[in-house]
């Protein structure tokens, strides 16, 4: 999956999902209003950079999101979809 303007919201809620994370976990990891983040996955509102960057590092920093891409790497797939959000590589 390409990260775009257009999915930026599903993507946000994919990876969120695939991690464990609830609504209101990822909004305090992040730092942001837990309203914040609904309206974003649902498209009803768009980011700014700073909030963007929160979500990237709550999402990536979980233990979760580590375990994700070592099974991607171990079974030999592309864990771009992960790599996409990751900011620290």
């Amino acid at each position: 999956m390409i990260i775009t303007t257009e999915n930026l919201a599903e993507a946000i809620k994919t990876l969120r999902t695939k991690t464990g994370l609830s609504q209101s976990e990822l909004a305090t990891e992040a730092g942001v209003n837990m309203h914040t983040i609904s309206r974003i996955e649902r498209d009803l509102a768009s980011p700014t950079i700073r909030i963007l960057e929160k979500i990237i590092h709550a999402i990536t920093s979980s233990n979760e999101y580590k375990d994700l891409e070592a099974e991607a790497e171990a079974k030999g797939e592309d864990p771009r979809i992960l790599l996409a959000f990751d900011t620290t590589k």
